[in-house]
């Protein structure tokens, strides 16, 4: 897994921007685009994988973790 060195600034809208080094280039994004890239590189992974389209999918997000869950 390659580790990607960030750093996290001010953008327009007081909106918070991760900045990146990415194909020799500064670029910004922001968090909807990252959530966007690493969704879809989740399905094209699991397209790879599986050998067919993704068409359906769910995503679940926990609202509460317990104590004990976070420690495990």
């Amino acid at each position: 897994m390659k580790l990607w060195h960030i750093k996290i600034i001010r953008g327009p809208g007081d909106n918070l921007m991760i900045v990146v080094n990415y194909k020799s280039e500064e670029e910004q994004f922001d968090a909807e685009e990252v959530s966007s890239m690493v969704l879809t590189k989740i399905k094209e992974i699991t397209k790879a994988y599986i050998g067919s389209t993704v068409k359906h999918v769910v995503v679940n997000v926990t609202a509460y973790f317990t104590y004990q869950y976070i420690m495990t």
